[in-house]
C-alpha cells in the first residue's frame, strides 16, 4: 500500500492500445483516483458524429483517425488535470503490427505530455502490475480489477482497460515506495 504524501503528484496512467486505450488520473498525494476512461470508437462517434457514421466499425476506422481521436482525449485530460507524471504499460507481444500500434499510442501520449511540460514518465510491465496488485504475475484482468475495486470502491471502472491503466500507476508507485522504505 502507498503511504499518503510520499509521492506528491498527479499521475496519468495509460494502458495504450489502438482500440481501447485505458486512462486513469491518480492523485498520489491523497491516494485517490480522480478519473478513469476508455478511449473507444463509440467515444469517437459521439465527439465526431459528422465524421464517423454509425455504419463504421472499429476495423473500418484507419489507425491515423484513431490516433487523432486518442490525441484529442489525452489533450483534454491535460487541460482538465494538472499532470506531473505519466506511467504506461510497457509494450510487448508476438504480433508485430499490434506492438507497433501500441508504440504509436505510447509515443503520442508522451509527445502530448512533453508539449504540456511533463517530462517525467516510466513504463511498467503488465506482469509486474498484476503481481503488485493481485499477488501473482499471471493474474487475470478481472482479478486485478477486483483488487482495485476493493481499494477504491468509489471508482466505477468502465472495463478492464481503465483498471489496467490504474494498475500500472499504482504498481509503479508501490514498487518505488518499497525501494524508498
Amino acid at each position: 500500500m502507498l503511504i499518503k504524501g510520499v509521492f506528491n503528484m498527479n499521475i496519468l496512467c495509460v494502458d495504450p492500445t489502438l482500440n481501447g486505450t485505458g486512462l486513469a488520473v491518480y492523485d498520489a498525494t491523497n491516494d485517490k483516483v480522480l478519473y478513469t476512461d476508455i478511449i473507444t470508437l463509440s467515444g469517437a462517434r459521439k465527439r465526431w458524429h459528422k465524421v464517423v457514421p454509425d455504419h463504421v466499425t472499429k476495423d473500418d476506422m484507419d489507425y491515423k483517425r484513431k490516433l487523432s481521436f486518442i490525441g484529442e482525449v489525452i489533450e483534454d485530460v491535460f487541460k482538465k488535470f494538472k499532470i506531473d507524471k505519466v506511467i504506461y504499460e510497457r509494450s510487448y507481444g508476438s504480433n508485430p503490427l499490434g506492438v507497433t500500434y501500441v508504440g504509436m499510442v505510447t509515443g503520442l501520449v508522451l509527445g502530448i505530455a512533453r508539449m504540456n511540460g511533463v517530462y517525467d514518465f516510466d513504463d511498467v510491465h503488465a506482469s509486474t502490475a498484476k503481481k503488485q496488485i493481485a499477488g501473482k504475475g499471471n493474474a487475470s484482468k478481472q482479478e486485478v480489477r477486483e483488487e482495485l475495486e476493493k481499494r477504491y470502491p468509489y471508482v466505477e471502472f468502465k472495463g478492464h482497460d481503465d483498471s489496467d491503466a490504474l494498475a500500472m500507476g499504482i504498481a509503479f508507485l508501490e514498487t518505488n515506495n518499497k525501494e524508498k522504505g
